[in-house]
């Protein structure tokens, strides 16, 4: 059950760990993010 539990947490602290370090890095995030922004409230307006 132990080893099974850690199986199972390792991929969660992985990929919880992968948002982290995109968001640590607010110089790359912002440019992805406004223009997907951006087209989702021009979309809404049409």
């Amino acid at each position: 059950m132990a080893v099974q539990r850690g199986a199972n947490h390792a991929p969660l602290k992985l990929s919880v760990s992968t948002p982290e370090r995109r968001h640590s890095k607010r110089s790359d995030v912002p440019f992805a993010i406004t223009p997907f922004e951006i087209f989702q409230t021009a979309f809404h307006i049409l």
